[in-house]
Formats: structure tokens, C-alpha cells, sequence
């Protein structure tokens, strides 16, 4: 039960971060309402999550930093996707020794 837990956080963290750098118009990520919405409903069904409270509040950081004219957006981008992997990443590792315990194969 907890291996697939982590794995549908990886799946929907996926789906709600790749909305953003799909976008079409990057520079209004940080006004996007409905992104927001979406960010704010996954850490509520999500409290205990440090990875998804990890990713919110570096969003935060960086629309901060974009609106104040201290980074660039397409920089600001790169820093969040690489903090997004770095993320995924571990639940997929966590996820693997999950199943490698409960004696599931990869």
C-alpha cells in the first residue's frame, strides 16, 4: 500500500509541475491562479509530505525573486526542475526499496 502511495505522488507531482514548464508563456507562471490553486490542494491532501512542502515553498521563493527582479524567469525555471528531479528521484529510490522489502520485483 505505501509502495503504490509513492508512486502516485511521483505520478501527480509529475502531472501538476510539467503543466508549468509546458507552458507557452513562462513568464506568467508565478501569476497563474489556477496553478496555484493546484499547488495549494496537493499540499493540503498532502500535509506530512516534505517533498511536495519542499517544491511549494521554493515556488514561492523564486516568484519572489522573479517579481522583484532578482532572477530571471528561465533561470528560476531551471532551479525548480532540478529541485523537482531531485525529488522525484528519491521517491523513485524510496519507492524501489519499498517493493525490493515487500519482495516485489522490479
Amino acid at each position: 500500500m505505501r509502495t503504490t502511495s509513492i508512486f502516485l505522488f511521483s505520478l501527480l507531482i509529475l502531472l501538476v509541475t510539467s503543466h508549468s514548464s509546458e507552458s507557452k508563456d513562462p513568464a506568467h507562471y508565478c501569476d497563474d491562479e489556477a496553478s496555484w490553486l493546484q499547488w495549494q490542494r496537493l499540499l493540503t491532501e498532502n500535509p506530512d509530505d516534505d517533498g511536495i512542502a519542499s517544491l511549494y515553498a521554493f515556488r514561492i521563493g523564486l516568484c519572489s525573486m522573479i517579481k522583484s527582479g532578482q532572477i530571471e524567469t528561465s533561470r528560476a525555471t531551471k532551479l525548480f526542475e532540478s529541485l523537482r528531479n531531485s525529488v522525484l528521484q528519491g521517491k523513485v529510490e524510496k519507492n524501489e526499496q519499498a517493493m525490493k522489502d515487500e519482495g516485489i520485483p522490479l
